[in-house]
């Protein structure tokens, strides 16, 4: 007679549960017994992703700009997450990968394909960033990853500084042309946020922005005659508000002084009273500058000490 030694059997076991058993009792020829049981899991869902940000108030025109921290929550919805599978991709440009909390646990008894494991990436570092997250399951099925849209933090207020080519002014009033050179020191610098204003519609002319590192400049020239004073701010794309730089009133003018001569004709021989009208034309007149020099071929130089009279029109 043959002896059975060993037997085996495939068993199919259907479904999408937790918690399943698998039950096995044996009994020989003998009447010894065995039994056996293990558990196991069937998973075939894959988890889904979520991903949602708390500060969702970007700058009103550069809405992927922010000037305050940024928090991304994630959601995973799957009742058999592996959060050793988790992998938040997180690339950017100066090396602020932010920072990833925790998992959070929320169990659906109900319906355990409803529970959720969540967590939160915190953003709190200057620089452009761009989130992928993925995950898998402990029974191997991957999610659809999820990227989310490309976003900058930038808490840094912008720096304006005001310097001036000519500084050779008497009393605030230059005889030549001035160029200020207007900087701003932020890397999310826009031309079209700097606002100069006080210049009461006197003329100048302000250049193309130029770059230099994180450092955008402009000249702003001063070429005709006028009395000038500006303030200059900036505002990033963040909405960060610079320090206010006011210059100083100041007048440029470019005219020599008209000198006219009344009363007498140059070399002229004169036998009367010679008693000449010198007139100052100008606009920006010292008068503490004026001075009438007389001299003569018999006399020579003649003191003129309160010998003439100075008048206004």
């Amino acid at each position: 007679k043959n002896i059975v030694t060993a037997v085996s059997k495939n068993i199919s076991v259907d479904g999408n549960s937790d918690d399943c058993v698998l039950y096995v009792r044996m009994v020989d020829n003998a009447g010894n017994a065995s039994e056996k049981s293990i558990s196991f899991s069937i998973d075939k869902v894959k988890p889904t992703i979520s991903v949602t940000y708390g500060n969702q108030t970007g700058d009103p025109d550069f809405k992927d700009y922010f000037a305050d921290n940024r928090t991304a929550t994630i959601v995973v919805k799957e009742r058999n997450f592996n959060q050793d599978s988790a992998n938040a991709i997180i690339s950017n440009s100066t090396g602020n990968k932010g920072t990833l909390s925790g998992w959070t646990e929320k169990r659906d008894d109900a319906n355990p394909d409803n529970s959720t494991y969540t967590a939160t990436v915190t953003f709190d570092k200057d620089d452009r960033y761009n989130l992928t997250f993925q995950c898998s399951d402990r029974a191997g099925n991957a999610a659809d990853a999820v990227t989310t849209q490309e976003f900058v933090i930038d808490k840094t207020v912008p720096v304006v500084t005001v310097t001036f080519d000519n500084a050779n002014g008497v009393n605030g009033y230059y005889a030549n042309a001035r160029t200020a050179t207007i900087s701003v020191k932020d890397v999310n610098f826009d031309a079209g946020r700097v606002s100069i204003t006080g210049v009461n519609g006197q003329s100048y002319t302000l250049s193309n922005w130029t770059r230099k590192d994180n450092t955008f400049s402009a000249l702003m020239t001063f070429s005709t005659d006028g009395v000038f004073t500006f303030d200059v701010s900036a505002k990033d794309k963040a909405g960060n508000q610079s320090n206010s730089v006011h210059e100083n009133k100041f007048t440029i003018d470019l005219e020599k002084p008209e000198i006219i001569i009344e009363g007498v004709a140059d070399k002229s021989a004169n036998n009367g009273i010679v008693a000449p009208k010198i007139t100052f034309k100008d606009t920006n007149i010292d008068k503490n500058s004026l001075s009438v020099e007389l001299s003569g071929a018999n006399n020579g130089r003649v003191d003129l000490t309160d010998k003439y009279l100075v008048s206004e029109d």
